[in-house]
This record gives structure tokens, sequence and C-alpha cells, in this order.
């Protein structure tokens, strides 16, 4: 029996905070096996920054933030910057309040655009009780503190119970957590508690965790030697038109006869365990016979590469499959002749997908896209 390691990390991700979670094994060969696909969303930090956010948005007025922003950016960043520090030490189990400075260009900002006293507004706010203003201090209670957490930590704990009820993971006892979110108190107290029979281990600087990772993956990129789709891939193609699989759908016609256009394809399956360098190709051919697709031999040829949160998708149209991006292949000769044969090779690259494009007239493109 097997004993995978679950892996929850949090990290910043073009400045939007997310969770992602990643099920992995290690071989007796010190490998790493990725044997779930990789999942998450933007439930980290960033997310618990946009419920504050929205909170000072009702307590002091949108207009009135724009205006402490633009006029006071260095006092703003500052006064999030010490939101950060609480949030990341705040707990669970403490019942004291948190206490922030609001700094005093906030006050004079809000007195001179709209004539409004900051204390005044605190109490009588619909917050009264649970936050009070005293001495150029903003205090929260425990439970309004919390609130800027709840919709974050519901994502992570709903989504971690759903990879937990997966068969893979039933003797799974092992929970690393790292990344920024990793160094909230509140946030591991929580996990904890919603899961009392796992094992949960928050190593030194749980911060720079992924950061390290990623520089040592940098150096042994080999270390992880299988990983699990987390769509499937495919391509767009052209089928002959099958009026029972293709009822409802355009058809064109090609010599006279009839084809399905926007067929997928299927390189890749969701859930699919793949080695790094595995590759499926295959076969396909464009056709410029007909009087209204010549003037097509002039132009590039696109081979367009999709996903889907499908196993067996049939056409790139249906609701879920996404443009992942196109292959642009043009003739060497100026012109393509009557008809183009391809050969399109789709590889597992590591943390990419690498598509390769040979025409039979010599021509050959090759493609990285993205495969996390």
């Amino acid at each position: 029996m097997r004993t995978p390691t679950f892996i929850l990390t949090s990290y910043i991700v073009s400045a939007c905070g997310t969770v992602d979670i990643a099920l992995q094994e290690t071989t007796l060969d010190a490998e790493i096996k990725t044997i779930y696909q990789v999942c998450g969303g933007s439930w980290g930090g960033t997310k618990v920054n946009e419920s504050f956010i929205k909170f000072l948005d009702q307590l002091i007025g949108s207009e009135n933030m724009k205006h402490i922003k633009n006029e006071s950016r260095s006092d703003y960043l500052e006064f999030l910057r010490g939101f950060e520090l609480k949030k990341r030490k705040f707990n669970i189990d403490s019942k004291n309040r948190v206490v922030l400075v609001i700094p005093l260009s906030f006050v004079e900002v809000l007195l001179e655009k709209s004539g409004e006293n900051f204390e005044k507004i605190v109490n009588s706010s619909k917050y009264k009780g649970a936050l009070s203003y005293i001495g150029e201090k903003l205090s929260f209670d425990h439970s309004l503190f919390t609130s800027f957490f709840e919709s974050s930590l519901n994502d992570i704990i709903s989504h971690i119970k759903i990879i937990f009820n997966a068969d893979i993971c039933r003797d799974l006892d092992g929970v690393v957590i790292v990344g920024g979110f990793a160094e909230s108190m509140f946030v591991n107290s929580a996990v904890k508690k919603a899961f009392p029979d796992k094992k949960f281990i928050i190593p030194m600087e749980a911060g720079l965790a992924v950061a390290k990772g990623a520089v040592l993956y940098g150096h042994d990129p080999g270390i992880i030697c299988s990983r699990t789709c987390r769509y499937t891939y495919g391509k767009s193609i052209c089928t002959p038109f099958d009026s029972t699989l293709h009822a409802g759908k355009k058809s064109v016609l090609i010599k006279g006869k009839r084809y399905c256009p926007g067929t997928f394809k299927k390189f890749f399956t969701i859930g699919q365990q793949v080695s790094i360098g595995e590759y499926v190709e295959m076969e396909s051919n464009f056709t410029f016979a007909d009087k209204g697709r010549m003037i097509g031999r002039y132009e590039p040829l696109y081979l367009s590469v999709y996903i889907s949160g499908e196993k067996s998708p049939l056409s790139v149209d249906e609701e879920g499959c996404i443009l992942l991006g196109k292959v642009k292949i043009e003739s060497e000769h100026g012109m393509w002749p009557e008809k183009v044969f391809v050969k399109t090779k789709m590889e597992i690259a590591g943390t990419e997908i690498k598509v390769t494009a040979t025409m039979h007239t010599g021509e050959q493109v090759t493609a990285m896209f993205d495969f996390l």
C-alpha cells in the first residue's frame, strides 16, 4: 500500500494569491510522481485582502477610499502592510481584539473631501461594537476580523474535502503546508481543526519553500518523473460528417464530401498519469483542391490546440473547451501544394506541453504551452 504525501501550497502568481494543491508520491529512486491532477484557485492571502478592502469601502465609502489611495498612497500601502502582519499573527483561538493604526492622512483626507469625521463614521456604522476607533487606532473584535478569512477558508476546506474523498487519497495521512499563506496562524489552525485525523507539517520558513523548490527543480528538473493531466488535451480537426455524432453541427463540402470541422481530436486525457518525455503523434492533412479553398494555399496554416475538463469531448465548441493556443506554420516556398500532410507531435515537457507540427514539405514549427 502506498502512502503518498499531500502537498498544499499557497503562493503569489501574477499578483494574485492562489492556493494550489498537488498530490505527490516519492519513489524508491527518490523521484517524485504527481498522482492527481494539480488543482486550486484564487483562495490565498489576496482574497483575504480583498475582503478587508471591501470592508473599508463599506465603512468609509468607495469614493472616499479612492481619494485616500490617490492622495496618501504611501500611507495607504503602509496601512495594508500593517494589515498583512496582523493577518499572519491572527490566531483562531485568540479572543483578543486586533488593533490597526489609522494614518493621520486618512482622517484629514476624509474630512477635507467629505466633511465627515472618522470617529463618527465608525461609531455610527453597522459594525458598532465589533469595531471601535480610539486614539487613532481601529480596533476589531475577533468575529469581525475572522470574517475577512471566511470566504477564502471555505473554498480551501471544501476543495480539500473533495481531494480527500478521491479513491487515490484514502490512505493519505501526511499534509505539508507551504507558501505565503502557510505563515497565517489562523489558516493553519482552521485547516487542522477541519481535518483532525490528518497530520499537518509546516516547515521552517514555509513562505520561502515554494521559491526554494523552484530553484531546486531548475537545477534538477528530472526529479519529477511523472505528472497527472489537469485537462484533456487535443487539437481541432475536420472529420467525415456523421449524422449521429454531428447532428446540429455545421459542415463543409470538400471534393464533394461532407465534413465536420472543429472535431476535438484527443492526445491526452484529464487524470491520465504521463511520464516526462512521453508523447503522442498523429497525422492529418489540409486540402486546397476546391476553388473556395484555393486562396488558402498562400496563407499560413494554423494548428489549434484545445483543453477540456471532460474526458472525451467531441467538439471544440462544447462548453468547457478552451483554446490553449495556435501553432502558426508558414510555407517556405510561398504557397502550399494542393494537399499537405502534417504530423503533429504532442510531448510532455516538464511544466509545459511541447507541440511540434511537421509538414511533408519540410516545414517544422514547435510551440510550448502551459501544462500545470
